[in-house]
Parts: structure tokens; C-alpha cells; sequence
């Protein structure tokens, strides 16, 4: 897979991975940080933004402003496990 760039990311509620832009912690301050890690988010229409949820320490809540977005890849099912 390749990475794509954000506008062309599903906008109906849909998962995907996204990277790049900045992001910012719902904390009040809005503070925009670079953002250079991979995530998982979903597009939120009231805010017009990504959505990646809380964080480790459930310390605010993370939107997104990204450059990139991938599908998710399928679950591992087993059925192709080397080890069988």
C-alpha cells in the first residue's frame, strides 16, 4: 500500500491510517504540533477534522490535521500463518 494524500481519505466514518501535519491535544490551549508518527483516526463532520481519539494516558483528546492517509490492512485471519 501507498500513502495518499488527505483528500482523497473516506470521509464517512471509516478508520484509516494517517501521518504527517500537525495535530493538537483538546486541552484548551490548541497548541499545533508536528505530527510525524502513523495513527489510526476517523473523520469527525462537526469538528472538520481527524479524530484519533485519547491518548495512552486517556490525557485529552487528539485532532489531526494530515498530510497522508493509507486503508487499514485486513485482520489476520490465520489461514496464510507461516507457522502452520
Amino acid at each position: 500500500m501507498e500513502w495518499l494524500s488527505i483528500e482523497s481519505a473516506p470521509r464517512n466514518g471509516a478508520r484509516v491510517l494517517i501521518s504527517g501535519g500537525v495535530y493538537y491535544l483538546d486541552t484548551g490551549d490548541y497548541y499545533a504540533r508536528p505530527f510525524t508518527g502513523v495513527t489510526i483516526a476517523k473523520w469527525d463532520n462537526g469538528h472538520k477534522e481527524w479524530n484519533a481519539g485519547y491518548g495512552e494516558a486517556y490525557d485529552a483528546e487528539y485532532w489531526h490535521q494530515p498530510t497522508h492517509w493509507m486503508p487499514l490492512p485486513l485482520p489476520y485471519d490465520g489461514a496464510h500463518s507461516e507457522d502452520a
